[in-house]
């Protein structure tokens, strides 16, 4: 980042970690970055007791032994601590940002603990926002001493702030990027009509969100699971007329989540697919949810796609189309059926898929093996079988995997499909 000035001490207690980084990631030791290897708690002490001071202040260390009733994986406990969160309070200097990596553990994560969480912090700070990924186990809190100072009650300041970097960047940060492209449309629609006197909002700018999200149970795991996330659009200018957002609608060229960009993106990655090619690419997808990935993917004219989405609950077809926009055609369709029956009829079948992707969460957790998605069905030696059957010459086949802990059986599955996913 050669486009500002940073004096940069990072902290870890692992001596080895200084060896890997020069030897296998390139880390260099400069006057301006410099790696100490030390107790990040003990730092952190004797940082406030010397009243060193930073602009900003990252968290992000996980320990390597989780004890049953830790909260959290990453910080380990002892950061979330009263007086190591006071010591870090010292150490920030007044227009200073603090960040920390949260992921919870297992046992543990709930709402009522995020919410503790994030009331702890501000005890120490003025303002705390947090930014959650699809599976919402992880979240990013961002502190400071600045109150308003987040997206939610300031966006157009946010969108600006982002603007400035943007360009400078070599990757886009997944809640501002919409922000900031929704913020480019309502610039557009304002320069085509110069009399309108009323925005989304006194902001100037409304990012509206429809989401389906279930809180799923396994015997001992709680967790809130968004399925479908999209952008829905506020109509410029915004009157009384139009302020029923159940009629807004849905931007199907964003997803704020980032699971489904993985998904998407894969089959290009691997070669199976080609921009701009004649051949009509023959797409499975399990697990259809909203239908957040076709309705994606139907906006992709640089590729031609025939595309099949099963999925088991019936309920799932009028989320979709009533909720977001999802459109059955001929090269969109969608089937009622359990996904593991799917793919045994397909293989007696003798059909072939170019792209098959498993986005399959179960009703009830995995307990034994702690995976969420997919469930066991779908990792029995015969369903991968099938799979690998029913998958066409220089196919790609991608799982989505979620877990609750990393742990032998987690590295069984990928022991079994791996042979699926070269």
């Amino acid at each position: 980042m050669d486009f500002v000035k940073i004096n940069m001490t990072s902290v870890d207690i692992l001596p080895i970690t200084r060896l890997i980084a020069k030897s296998w990631f390139g880390f260099e030791e400069t006057d301006t970055q410099r790696i100490i290897i030390q107790d990040g708690i003990e730092f952190i002490r004797n940082a406030a007791k010397y009243q060193i001071k930073y602009d900003v202040i990252l968290i992000d260390v996980a320990g390597s032994q989780i004890e049953n009733d830790d909260e959290t994986v990453c910080p380990t406990p002892a950061f979330l601590k009263e007086e190591t969160l006071e010591n870090l309070q010292q150490m920030l200097l007044p227009n200073g940002t603090f960040i920390m990596d949260l992921i919870y553990t297992k046992h543990q994560y709930n709402e009522t603990l995020n919410t503790l969480i994030k009331d702890r912090l501000l005890t120490y700070f003025d303002d705390c926002y947090q930014e959650f990924n699809g599976v919402m186990a992880e979240t990013m809190m961002y502190c400071s001493f600045e109150k308003g100072n987040n997206p939610i009650e300031n966006p157009l300041l946010f969108v600006q702030r982002y603007d400035k970097i943007r360009p400078l960047l070599s990757f886009r940060q997944t809640h501002l990027e919409n922000l900031y492209l929704q913020w480019q449309e309502i610039k557009k629609n304002e320069a085509l009509n110069k009399e309108t006197s009323q925005t989304c909002n006194k902001n100037e700018l409304l990012m509206a969100y429809r989401s389906l999200v279930t809180n799923d149970k396994g015997e001992s795991v709680q967790m809130k699971l968004r399925h479908t996330e999209a952008v829905v659009e506020c109509p410029i200018p915004l009157t009384l007329e139009d302020k029923d957002s159940r009629r807004w609608k849905v931007n199907k060229k964003y997803t704020s989540l980032r699971y489904p960009r993985q998904l998407i993106i894969g089959p290009f990655l691997t070669g199976t697919m080609q921009i701009h090619s004649d051949k009509m690419y023959e797409i499975l997808l399990i697990g259809f949810a909203g239908g957040l990935i076709p309705n994606y993917i139907s906006t992709m004219d640089f590729v031609k796609i025939k595309m099949t989405n099963v999925e088991i609950l019936p309920i799932t077809r009028r989320i979709a189309t009533d909720w977001f926009g999802f459109v059955e055609n001929d090269s969109q369709k969608l089937v009622i059926e359990d996904g593991v029956k799917f793919v045994d009829k397909a293989v007696k079948n003798g059909a072939k898929y170019d792209v098959i992707l498993v986005d399959v969460v179960g009703s009830r957790f995995n307990t034994k093996t702690a995976l969420i998605s997919p469930p066991q069905a779908f990792i029995e030696p015969e369903t991968l079988e099938n799979l690998k059957t029913i998958l066409g010459p220089n196919g790609t086949i991608i799982f989505n995997v979620l877990y609750t802990h990393y742990d032998k059986t987690f590295n069984e599955f990928v022991s079994l499909s791996v042979c699926l996913c070269v």
